[in-house]
């Protein structure tokens, strides 16, 4: 999936990934400076329910 983020949003983004911890004030001031940020996804969700009746 490809997104087009705006600055805040890929900073933002930036913070919920392991890559945060690595990333320079300039390249996070560098993210919050630019006015789209294109990137491309890749992610799995998963639905688990417990079974009401068996428990």
């Amino acid at each position: 999936m490809e997104m087009s983020l705006g600055g805040d949003e890929a900073a933002a983004l930036l913070q919920m990934t392991p890559f945060a911890w690595r990333a320079t004030q300039a390249v996070k001031q560098q993210l919050l400076d630019t006015e789209r940020f294109a990137c491309e996804t890749d992610f799995i969700i998963r639905f688990h329910q417990r079974d009401v009746e068996s428990h």
